[in-house]
């Protein structure tokens, strides 16, 4: 028991921080403790003072200054590494009591000019016009705990690091709440209260390394959260931004920065907004897991952005858009959850964008594009929209891997929207058009099912020509397709048509298609080739080859040998034929077989065997392909590459010394 007793006085004495308690008059620390009493009379053989001023003006560096319950009229700097601690009180509790810092409306209330170990438990007001209730103008400061009120500004920091801001509520400011200016690492604002300000909440300028987490921000006119003016490498997370202007805004080339479970409810104009100068910048904005639910215009905006990615966010309650987009380039937005909005995504003068594997419902617009480029939008679903995605005067969209339930439109194409990809998607229950195309030509429609339409699966009018449709599903719509333009319906040679469900012909042939087209509604248009079964074209042959012939230092003028497999790897059932098409225009060839009939995945591959004469030439590499092709599908080929060489021509001499050589060793025996 003694030793035990013993080793804890010891570490009492060399550590004592360990055993720190707060409450007034019992923090032990390596300086004294200074009383400040309001009631008190000045004794200073007692370190007890009745300013806050006079206690720092006598305290020393690590001196601990307790502050007991009053109102202190001062403007106080601290310009010594202390500590000030207010006497403890329920401060978020009542109006009434605690220790009370009145700066009279007169410049900052509390200025720190060095470091100060621990700022708390203090009701600051009344700064001057433009004064904050504490300006931060060091590093390695810490507030916590304390209440701002009727500021201009809550708190500054200026040019500082390592300040951290925590537990503190600061409400009816002036102008912001807590502003960072050109600070560069480890600013940690945590866990604070911030409510009702002219301007925003928490103001970051020119600022690094910010790290804003787990606020509460209510009813400020101005944002929530602001980062401007080269604000890069920030991170806010975990906050409640309610009823405010804006929830969250990134402008003036603010790049790097990451937003990531945030709550932000009623904005009264949006959600996020990030607004840069232009998106030939590389933003690199991370939104993740956030909710931005019922704010009032937009959920999040992004203007003059590049490499934007949004991930894992719900968006729901949008009376215009859950997402504008205008001039953002490479935004990546996957994976949220996208529900009763005005509209989903809105886009706008946009480059590649990438939208994928988004749950998007019950919007009046799920995806809109207007005067955009190269934009992907795949493996999305959108349910019970009144347009599914909407595109216009865009070119190069790719739609694919898309599944469409109730909707009123599913896919809609209008005005100038050409070279665009409809790929594998699929319709259900859709009740007015599941694609519909208007002066929309050169796109690509294959691979799409669409079933159950109450009015017409496919509708194309209004010089909608030019568009290639083949190998979709056409099921039990009302009426299957309708179609006022010249198009292309399949392309027998090559692909083959379209199932339709309600097909009456046969398939004399047994090849898999009808032997009678199919008459598309609207027109002359006809399907030459239907498939008699859904997905039909999934069980044609697939031809491939493997092997190659490379073959060095051959004579001039020798025969080469070699071979090379050819295989169906297509569907069980398929059966391909395939011939030989070209070959190198250089010496004489030959092909065992050259051409074959009804090769099933079954058989495996048949080898070719190939005999070339080399032509009589030294010193020559000779190269090429043979060229391979499924007969009943030309863009289905493959090529075997060739590779021959010939040796240098030795000169006469050296023939001689070889043969004399051999003499001589002839000779020795």
């Amino acid at each position: 028991m003694k030793k035990v007793l013993i080793i804890t006085i010891t570490l009492f004495l060399l550590f004592p921080h360990l055993y720190q308690i707060e409450t007034i008059g019992a923090i032990p620390s390596t300086g004294r403790i200074i009383r400040v009493d309001d009631d008190a009379v000045d004794d200073p053989d007692n370190d007890t003072w009745n300013t806050i001023t006079k206690g720092l003006e006598h305290a020393n560096r690590l001196d601990i200054i307790e502050i007991y319950n009053g109102t202190y009229y001062e403007n106080i700097l601290v310009d010594k590494d202390v500590e000030l601690i207010g006497q403890f009180t329920d401060l978020f509790g009542s109006d009434e009591g605690g220790v009370i810092v009145d700066g009279g409306y007169t410049d900052d209330v509390i200025t720190v000019s060095s470091p100060c170990r621990t700022i708390k438990q203090l009701i600051i007001q009344h700064s001057g016009t433009e004064g904050a209730g504490i300006h931060i103008q060091t590093h390695s400061t810490h507030v916590e705990n304390c209440m701002f009120r009727n500021n201009e500004y809550g708190i500054i920091c200026t040019g500082g690091q390592g300040i951290i801001i925590e537990d503190n509520s600061i409400s009816e400011t002036e102008e912001t709440g807590i502003f960072i200016l050109s600070c560069n690492e480890d600013i940690i604002i945590n866990n604070n209260s911030i409510i009702n300000t002219t301007g925003e909440a928490i103001g970051c300028k020119d600022s690094t390394k910010v790290y804003i987490t787990e606020n509460y921000i209510y009813n400020n006119n101005g944002p929530g959260i602001e980062l401007y003016d080269d604000s890069q490498q920030n991170e806010i997370e975990g906050n409640i931004i309610e009823d405010n202007s804006i929830g969250i805004k990134i402008w003036k080339n603010s790049n790097d920065n990451i937003i990531y479970d945030n709550i932000i409810t009623n904005s009264y104009e949006e959600g996020i907004s990030i607004h840069l100068e232009t998106s030939t910048q590389a933003s690199h904005i991370q939104l993740t897991k956030n909710q931005l639910i019922d704010n009032s215009n937009i959920g999040i905006s992004l203007f003059g952005t590049k490499h934007v990615n949004i991930s894992e966010n719900l968006i729901s309650g949008s009376e215009g858009f859950a997402f504008l987009l205008d001039n953002a380039n490479y935004t990546n937005i996957s994976s949220n959850n996208i529900f009763n909005n005005e509209r989903g995504i809105w886009q706008t003068n946009c480059i590649r964008n990438d939208y994928s594997e988004n749950t998007i419902s019950d919007n009046i617009e799920g995806i809109v594009l207007s005067e955009s480029e190269s934009t992907d939008i795949i493996n999305n679903i959108c349910i019970n929209n009144t347009y599914g995605i909407n595109i216009e005067n865009s070119i190069q969209t790719t739609i694919r891997f898309n599944t469409f339930i109730s909707n009123n439109d599913a896919i809609r194409l209008s005005t100038q929207a050409n070279n665009n990809m409809i790929l594998d998607n699929l319709c259900l229950n859709t009740s007015h058009y599941a694609i519909h195309l208007s002066f929309a030509k050169n796109n690509k429609l294959i691979g799409n099912t669409i079933k159950n339409t109450d009015d017409a699966g496919l509708y194309l009018e209004l010089n909608s020509n030019d568009n290639e449709i083949y190998h979709n599903n056409f099921i039990e719509n009302n009426n299957q397709v309708y179609d006022t333009c010249e198009n292309q319906w399949g392309l027998c040679e090559m692909y083959g048509g379209n199932y339709w469900s309600d097909y009456t012909g046969v398939d004399v042939d047994v090849d898999g298609q009808g032997d009678m087209p199919y008459e598309i509604s609207g027109g002359d248009n006809l399907d030459e080739c239907p498939f008699m079964v859904q997905d039909g074209w999934e069980l044609l042959p697939m031809l491939s080859c493997t092997g190659q012939i490379q073959v060095n230092d051959v004579k001039p003028g020798e025969t080469v040998t070699g071979s090379f497999q050819v295989a169906n790897i297509g569907a069980v059932g398929s059966l391909l034929d395939w011939n030989i098409t070209s070959y190198p225009t250089w010496g004489e060839w030959s092909f065992t077989p050259t051409e074959g009939i009804d090769l099933a995945p079954e058989n495996g591959a048949i080898t070719v065997s190939v005999s070339v004469t080399i032509p009589d030439e030294p010193m020559k590499a000779f190269t090429g392909t043979i060229t391979i092709e499924n007969v009943h599908n030309p863009n289905n080929v493959d090529s075997i590459p060739i590779s021959v060489t010939t040796p240098k021509l030795r000169h006469p001499v050296f023939h001689l010394l070889n043969d004399l050589l051999a003499r001589l060793h002839l000779l020795s025996y």
